[in-house]
């Protein structure tokens, strides 16, 4: 794993002050420098972790409304600590954002399918921008193997997302292929995450 390096430590010829000026060109170096910025901020590099770390994001992704006070107490981690860790992994996007989960079975969306979906590359960006526009449609992937595309839909019956899928997404132009699962039972396991080797 890498450390991200501190700025300041970057040779000045590196640094975007340190741009030659006059006829617009820039040095090779600060074409690599901005390379890198590029990459920080994707995320490529990866900050170095630790057991605390991966203990604090196991225990927030499991209810991120937790107290930072019960926190480091369930942690066995000292307060401050605890809130200067949170706010690195968020500083380092390593923490994107905290969200709810909701119950979708009490608001009355009590079925939920997986879709399959082959279709020609070339109606690609209308397909996906067609299906991110259905209300039952919760996540997409473009995937390798059988499928081109997988999407999960959750709605009100199985009939209505049946008819999603055969009528709806199946009639998208470029849509060559559709076929759906409907789920019957879901088991979501306890996410805890560790440093890799």
């Amino acid at each position: 794993m890498f450390e991200a390096r501190d700025d300041s430590k970057v040779p000045a010829v590196l640094r975007p002050e340190g741009l030659l000026r006059g006829k617009g060109k820039r040095p090779k170096e600060s074409l690599l420098y901005e390379k890198l910025q590029n990459s920080r901020k994707r995320g490529y590099i990866m900050a170095k972790l630790d057991e605390i770390d991966m203990k604090i994001l196991s225990a927030l992704n499991r209810d991120a409304s937790i107290s930072i006070p019960k926190l480091s107490n369930d942690l066995g981690i000292n307060l401050s600590v605890a809130y200067s860790r949170i706010k690195r992994l968020i500083r380092r996007g390593i923490i994107e954002h905290y969200t709810i989960t909701v119950n979708e079975d009490k608001l009355g969306m009590t079925a939920s399918a997986i879709a399959g979906i082959n279709l020609d590359p070339k109606n690609r960006e209308q397909i996906l921008d067609e299906i991110m526009k259905m209300d039952s449609v919760r996540l997409l992937r473009e995937v390798t193997g059988r499928f081109d595309l997988i999407v999960n839909l959750r709605g009100a019956s199985l009939d209505q997302l049946h008819k999603a899928v055969y009528d709806i997404i199946g009639k998208i132009p470029g849509v060559q292929h559709a076929e759906v699962f409907m789920e019957v039972a879901r088991r979501t396991p306890v996410v805890n995450y560790r440093l890799q080797d």
